[in-house]
């Protein structure tokens, strides 16, 4: 996995375990029942594409 931090412009590698990877990656999805809000970004209501 690289990051990066935006002000610098930093690059660091970093080595997670299948776990870690895992648990990271889940704080993405969002449990039953809720809904995702879309108001800034390419995927916002207003955004022509």
């Amino acid at each position: 996995m690289i990051l990066t931090k935006k002000c610098t412009g930093y690059y660091s590698e970093m080595t997670l375990g299948a776990g870690k990877f895992i648990r990271r990656l889940l704080r993405h999805v969002l449990p039953r029942g809720f809904k995702k809000i879309r108001r800034f970004g390419f995927l916002s209501p207003g955004k022509a594409l």
